[in-house]
């Protein structure tokens, strides 16, 4: 038995030592769910990034830095109906776009930014106008992690629908 003890404890050792090293998988959703949401423009005050499923984790070879890879299929629910997102984000662009005119210096650079702002106001209803709580948008793909010098760990590149 006091053999079996130094095994066990080395055993369990070697075991918590693989686990500190790979990501954890709230460390994969929070750095997926990061990053989709920059990529897609998506309001986060709004959604929830939700059912996870992680298959295929390896270990990427690599000179210098720790990388893995992934596969995750997951949602992004809305928390809000389309009409109270629209608003807020409306809200927001309109903050926004009196920032941008104080530090705007010519009439030219005004005209542009109202043009823009336009566009981006009118993009945003389309999109999210019709949203109900609960609606998702699905996601699949393929995922690298890269960890940070903090220990935390963010997503390096990314191929998804």
């Amino acid at each position: 038995m006091r053999r079996l003890i130094p095994a066990l404890l080395c055993l369990c050792m070697l075991w918590l030592s693989a686990c500190a090293i790979r990501p954890s998988e709230l460390s994969m959703r929070q750095a997926i769910s990061t990053h989709v949401a920059a990529a897609e423009d998506y309001p986060m005050r709004f959604m929830k990034a939700d059912n996870f499923r992680f298959r295929d984790l390896q270990r990427v070879p690599d000179d210098d830095r720790t990388i893995y890879s992934v596969h995750a299929d997951f949602d992004f629910i809305y928390t809000a109906n389309g009409p109270e997102i629209v608003a807020a984000l409306k809200e927001d662009a309109r903050a926004a776009q009196e920032k941008d005119k104080r530090r705007a210096d010519t009439v030219l650079e005004k005209i542009a930014l109202a043009a823009t702002n336009a566009l981006q106001s009118h993009d945003t209803e389309q999109r999210f106008e019709s949203v109900k709580i609960g609606d998702k948008d699905s996601y699949q793909g393929d995922f690298r992690f890269v960890r940070n010098d903090d220990g935390s760990w963010r997503v390096e590149s990314a191929s998804y629908r």
